[in-house]
């Protein structure tokens, strides 16, 4: 979830959680794709102070 957390933070920038994780773009869309489904199974969703919360 620290993925998440900094996707957040950042204000959802894609280019700067990129470079403050060390990964490319694409490398980041795809945490984030993996980590939307597993949110889809898990419950409904949650606001942005519920996340940071639980990261």
């Amino acid at each position: 979830m620290r993925t998440l957390r900094i996707f957040l933070t950042a204000d959802r920038s894609f280019a700067s959680t990129a470079e403050e994780l060390f990964i490319h773009r694409n490398t980041l869309r795809y945490r984030l794709r993996r980590s939307k489904s597993c949110w889809a199974m898990r419950s409904p969703p949650l606001d942005r102070s519920a996340i940071y919360g639980w990261c």
